[in-house]
């Protein structure tokens, strides 16, 4: 009825005639033929996002598993992607593809620090003037004066201490005296093996967070949070931070317990080397996914496939799962 009042169905304006039932259906419900464009590594609608590129292995399979796919499963491609299992008179729509959403941070893979980082600056690092500082930009024009201390807000490239951006030649860190106030019964100190590094229920901090472990593998200096870790807390946890224990008297006084540790136990100043990041649930297995809905035109395509076939056959399972019957054959 919309049709028939806007391009008319009676005298010399009934334009609605003027097509065939096939031209109609073509112009309102797009091409039923679906063709990529073979010719094209990306097959004309393909654009890669985040670490993707066009070699990569997963959209290398993506493009063979679409050339491998009758007109059915196209059509069902279309239709699992963007609501529509035809191809539109304008096109093809382009179709983005990322790797799997990972947001949920499970652990760290630790590293020493190696003797040349302990001069570099972090966030949080306590800082001073260096003797030789007003040869540095204008490090005089700042808030510290010599002797005075501030903490690192922010680097990047310069340190910014006291709202003031510092060459890092200007700065160094805070250092005691290791020859005043020393405690002759201050206890002896242990060096650890690394699997003693860390135990269940140990925590550990940076300048910006800190959480409880649940457990500690030496050979691959991977430590894994508890899992009631805030989320919030655990995406703080950057590469290359400073991480260190949080001592156990620390911990007690806060906990309300009381100090247990007679002796000092000394680590390696430790870095943090990557944070492992566990994928969403529905990114465990590999599954073609839309970003919120069908109408998105934007998937997260996992890693783990063994090969195009393999890709394809779960493709396949995804449009039944999705109940698509894509274009009617009949």
């Amino acid at each position: 009825d919309g049709l028939r009042d806007v391009l008319g169905t009676q005298g010399r304006d009934a334009l609605l005639f003027n097509f065939s039932h096939s031209e109609l259906r073509r112009m309102l419900c797009g091409k039923e033929e679906i063709q990529w464009r073979e010719d094209d590594a990306l097959l004309g609608f393909l654009v890669p996002m985040g670490d993707y590129t066009a070699t990569s292995p997963s959209i290398q399979m993506l493009v063979e598993a679409l050339k491998n796919m009758n007109m059915r499963e196209r059509a069902q491609f279309l239709n699992f992607v963007t609501a529509q299992p035809r191809v539109p008179l304008s096109g093809l729509p382009q179709v983005k593809v990322y790797p799997p959403l990972l947001e949920r941070i499970s652990g760290l893979v630790l590293r020493a620090e190696s003797p040349s980082e302990r001069a570099l600056f972090s966030v949080g690092d306590i800082v001073t003037l260096t003797p030789n500082y007003a040869e540095f930009d204008d490090a005089t024009g700042g808030p510290l004066r010599p002797g005075e201390t501030g903490m690192v807000s922010n680097v990047d490239g310069r340190i910014r201490v006291s709202g003031w951006w510092y060459s890092p030649g200007a700065l160094q860190h805070l250092r005691g005296d290791a020859s005043e106030g020393e405690d002759d019964d201050a206890p002896d100190e242990v060096a650890l093996l690394p699997a003693d590094w860390f135990r269940p229920g140990d925590w550990v901090r940076t300048a910006k967070a800190r959480a409880r472990i649940e457990s500690w593998d030496a050979v691959t200096m991977t430590l894994k949070f508890h899992a009631s870790t805030d989320v919030s807390v655990l995406r703080s946890f950057k590469s290359g931070q400073s991480i260190e224990l949080v001592p156990p008297e620390a911990t007690a006084e806060e906990e309300g317990g009381t100090e247990h540790a007679p002796v000092s136990l000394r680590r390696p100043p430790l870095r943090i080397a990557r944070v492992v990041e566990q994928p969403q649930a529905v990114q465990m297995r590999p599954y073609l996914r839309p970003k919120a809905t069908t109408c998105a035109k934007t998937l997260y395509l996992p890693t783990d496939y063994d090969s195009a076939s393999h890709m394809l056959e779960v493709f396949k399972g995804a449009f039944s799962d999705a109940k698509l019957g894509g274009m009617n054959e009949n």
